[in-house]
């Protein structure tokens, strides 16, 4: 089953504003260049949990999670912050998995601004995002 959807998990170094963004959606593998929508990501229609330097958002829209299917920018207007999200790796496995409650496939590893990150849990729905 394909993977439901990334959440981002904001670890912050810096005092600035990540409580709204604009998550972008374009056709995967299109350098950006065709745009297909766009969603305001915000303290009213998603769930912010913070400890520490992280903030876990958990989005509220169904359409706005993000899937291996599209590449996506986060774009953070307060502090003028673009972060472009391309390659995500979702492995479609065969497999039955009666003792389990989903069977979802692994996402493991999606880059931020061409930096590869290797998801160390690739089971979970976050995608980690350090924003120095």
């Amino acid at each position: 089953m394909v993977a439901p959807g990334m959440n981002p998990t904001l670890i912050t170094k810096v005092n600035i504003d990540i409580d709204t963004f604009i998550l972008k959606k374009y056709v995967k593998g299109s350098n950006f260049t065709n745009y297909l929508d766009s969603v305001l990501i915000d303290t009213i229609n998603s769930l912010y949990q913070t400890r520490q330097d992280t903030t876990d958002v958990v989005i509220g829209i169904t359409n706005a999670t993000m899937t291996s299917a599209y590449d996506y920018e986060m774009v953070f207007p307060a502090p003028g912050l673009i972060l472009k999200i391309t390659a995500i790796d979702e492995s479609h496995m065969e497999a039955s998995c009666p003792s389990k409650t989903a069977c979802v496939d692994p996402i493991n590893s999606y880059k931020i601004n061409d930096s590869l990150v290797t998801k160390s849990n690739p089971f979970d729905n976050s995608i980690l995002i350090s924003i120095n």
